[in-house]
């Protein structure tokens, strides 16, 4: 967050605050402190502290956490929000919104969201969980292509296009390219002086290391036939003429079961918990006990206040 910016928020906040918002500031950083936790921004009439921002964070999704703890600019725009947001939240109080029914049913039913989330995590922690390597060995042996590595190659090329000329043209054009590289020129300079491929010239028409399926077929087909150091004949695809040099190729291989048994296990583990949470609200939608009056479901589409504060 930029601190000037907040200084400047802040400013403003406090010339526009009462004194009585003040109080309750006081009162509510005097209670932070008493509590032992942070305050990591404030203003005259709220404060943000340590523990209101973890909470904060738990909407942020696992995997991208650690992403967005590690970001000082996310981490100050999440912080000025949150110090908006109860700021607006004291005036709230002070115009005595928080007296209104209908705000104490969104706050009712905001804790009751909470709890219920909570509640689903909570399913989940210190259940005993099944051995999973018996199974995880299983799907290693079925799903073989999704635990094999697929042949790579890498190679260059220099592309002739048929948008600046016509077909017989590019095709000559290529055959000359091909001559100049195959006599022993420098492949990597001619790419940068023939090739209408501008988004690898400046690698000297390098396109690294690509599996089969990466390219389109004819391509493919010829650099996968090619052996290192080869070069090829124009190719021809929907681009236009391709002269090829294959520089490298690696066999393709399965990856030994050690080394991806861990990342089976965990999305097995990850299987069974959200079977397990998702049976319990199952179970909840099939009690027994449920009744449902029917007759004041159907009124309410007729009876509900358009104004939410009635």
């Amino acid at each position: 967050m930029d601190r000037v910016k907040l200084l400047c928020v802040s400013i403003m906040l406090a010339v526009a605050s009462t004194g009585a918002a003040r109080a309750e500031t006081s009162r509510a950083g005097q209670g932070a402190e008493k509590s032992g936790d942070i305050v990591l921004v404030s203003n005259a009439r709220a404060a943000v502290t340590k523990a209101d921002f973890e909470a904060e964070i738990e909407r942020v999704p696992e995997q991208d956490r650690l992403e967005f703890l590690a970001s000082r600019e996310r981490i100050g725009k999440v912080l000025e929000e949150m110090l908006v947001r109860k700021t607006l939240a004291v005036e709230a109080r002070q115009a005595g919104l928080d007296k209104l029914p209908v705000v104490i049913r969104k706050m009712a039913a905001a804790q009751e969201n909470a709890l219920a989330a909570e509640r689903i995590k909570e399913l989940a922690q210190g259940v005993k969980l099944p051995d999973f390597r018996v199974r995880a060995r299983e799907i290693y042996r079925i799903e073989t292509d999704k635990y094999t590595v697929k042949p790579m190659v890498r190679a260059s090329h220099i592309l002739v296009n048929f948008k600046e000329r016509s077909k017989d043209e590019a095709l000559k054009r290529a055959e000359e390219v091909y001559a100049l590289a195959k006599s022993g020129n420098d492949f990597g300079a001619l790419a940068e002086k023939y090739s209408d491929d501008s988004s690898n010239k400046a690698s000297k028409g390098d396109l690294g290391y690509f599996s089969a399926d990466m390219m389109v077929k004819p391509f493919s087909d010829a650099a996968f036939a090619m052996k290192p150091g080869e070069i090829s004949a124009p190719v021809e695809t929907q681009f236009g003429f391709h002269v090829l040099r294959l520089d490298d190729a690696k066999p393709g291989y399965k990856q030994d079961f050690d080394t991806v048994s861990g990342a089976i296990i965990e999305q097995l583990k990850a299987e069974y918990l959200t079977e397990l949470k998702k049976n319990h609200l199952v179970d909840i939608r099939a009690d027994s006990t449920i009744k449902v009056n029917e007759e004041e479901i159907l009124k309410i589409k007729t009876t509900l206040p358009v104004d939410g504060h009635k």
